[in-house]
């Protein structure tokens, strides 16, 4: 049996975009348990995904103006790029990824599970969801995000 992730009367009478991205996120955030998320979009023209929302702890707030609007380029090594790519979630324990292994977010325990989720509609990517938690659990990870 699927859980019901979204209500999607929480969406009603959003008047843009970001408006819909920010009640999505704080739906999640709140509903979900949550420790942060970034949302990105893809720039097709540009071969590029840009953060258009980032809600992180609050010890990490302060990260937060340094990574909205950040740029990922669809043809680099990156786990947000290649669930992209692929199509499909990629979660990973940042303590043992080389490429979270020395940042900040995995060296302080702030932040360990990082799931990466294609936006998809009829087989086509629109960019990504990010989700960051302080717990990592694979199995109930892949369950849940799928």
């Amino acid at each position: 049996m699927n859980q019901k992730i979204l209500d999607l009367k929480v969406l009603e009478d959003c008047k843009d975009l970001k408006e819909l991205i920010k009640k999505l996120s704080s739906y999640l955030i709140e509903k979900h348990e949550i420790d942060g998320l970034e949302f990105f979009l893809l720039d097709e023209s540009e071969s590029r995904l840009i953060c258009e929302y980032i809600s992180l702890p609050d010890k990490l707030k302060s990260l937060e103006k340094t990574l909205l609007r950040k740029e990922i380029s669809i043809n680099t090594d990156d786990i947000t790029t290649a669930s992209l790519r692929e199509l499909a979630p990629c979660i990973i324990d940042m303590n043992y990824d080389k490429r979270f292994s020395s940042s900040y977010l995995s060296r302080n325990k702030m932040l360990r599970s990082y799931a990466s989720i294609p936006l998809i509609n009829n087989n086509r990517a629109y960019g990504c969801l990010v989700i960051y938690e302080h717990k990592y659990n694979n199995n109930d990870n892949n369950k849940r995000y799928t």
